[in-house]
């Protein structure tokens, strides 16, 4: 893709291409940012005197250390902290587990309830059939006596 094309003299410019931009972004920004500079002197002053401020503030701050008794609060908490976290997964993993075996379960009551009628006779004997069943059983003992 072409950004610039022929220069006002009638001579034909190569074109430049946009990697060539690209490549000289930097310096383009360079002058720019100098260009700036040279037209808002004020402005540019004054943020050099706010940033400096900053600076000075950052320079004068000086983190301090927790005192004994903080790191000693905090060092006996964690075990306990650690004991509910593990007693919350464990009690979440088993919500989960009981939840999942609960669906489950409804799904083949659910399943055995509107299911086809021949499904449900492989399941469970029909009452015509207790009678065949029978037969396979022993035959009944006689009295001793008879």
């Amino acid at each position: 893709m072409v950004i610039g094309g022929a220069s006002g003299s009638g001579a034909a410019a190569p074109p430049r291409k946009r990697a060539d931009a690209r490549r000289n972004e930097a310096t383009l920004l360079d002058a720019a940012a100098q260009a700036f500079v040279a037209r808002n002197p004020q402005f540019v002053e004054a943020c050099l005197a706010a940033e400096q401020m900053l600076d000075a503030a950052l320079e004068r701050y000086a983190p301090r250390d927790a005192s004994a008794s903080l790191r000693a609060r905090i060092i006996s908490a964690a075990p306990h902290e650690r004991a509910v976290a593990a007693m919350w997964r464990w009690l979440t993993g088993a919500g989960l587990g009981l939840v999942l075996a609960a669906s489950c379960a409804a799904g083949v009551a659910a399943g055995y309830t509107l299911g086809h009628p021949t499904v449900a006779r492989l399941m469970a004997p029909a009452e015509g059939d207790v009678g065949e069943l029978s037969a396979l059983s022993d035959p009944p003992r006689q009295p001793a006596g008879g």
